[in-house]
């Protein structure tokens, strides 16, 4: 009895809070992007920047960001100084530094994402990563859609001693 019960309570309930369609449903017409309304700051673009190196030049995007990327990091490890202090103290640092690569190729925006305790390495990381566009001009900027756009680049680096 008090299954029937419920199963007219829910067919009632359902014929109360039903609705009924038009017949002349309104179709709303796709929105335009306009370009103010484009994010300002990307995470992925289909072309994303690259470190600026003369000897970098491929033919294809692909070969020429594999370049790019090596050469960057032999440029952090030519450039790096690891602090005394703790390389006296054997200890080993990875960070994660946040940064956007703008629209003109020049850096800015540097967070801390993760690292130790000690913020000594991360902030030499960054002036190392500042001294990228001081020696050897801006980046090669990200483009999105046929335009230069600002990215965020997330970059991981571990020091060790081993």
């Amino acid at each position: 009895m008090k299954a029937l019960y419920l199963f007219f309570t829910l067919l009632y309930t359902s014929y109360l809070f039903s609705q009924e369609l038009s017949k002349t449903t309104a179709i709303q017409a796709p929105s335009i992007i306009l370009e103010d309304s484009i994010p300002t700051i990307f995470r992925i673009t289909e072309q994303m920047p690259m470190f600026r190196d003369t000897s970098c030049h491929a033919t294809s995007y692909q070969k020429q960001k594999t370049c790019s990327d090596q050469k960057l990091l032999q440029f952090i490890y030519n450039h790096i100084n690891y602090p005394s202090t703790l390389l006296e103290m054997g200890l080993e640092a990875t960070v994660v530094i946040s940064f956007v690569v703008q629209a003109n190729g020049y850096l800015d925006d540097f967070k801390i994402i993760r690292g130790n305790s000690n913020p000594v390495f991360a902030l030499e990381f960054i002036r190392v990563l500042q001294l990228t566009t001081d020696q050897n001009g801006p980046w090669i900027p990200a483009r999105h859609q046929g335009r230069n756009v600002p990215v965020q680049i997330y970059f991981p680096c571990r020091l060790n001693f081993n």
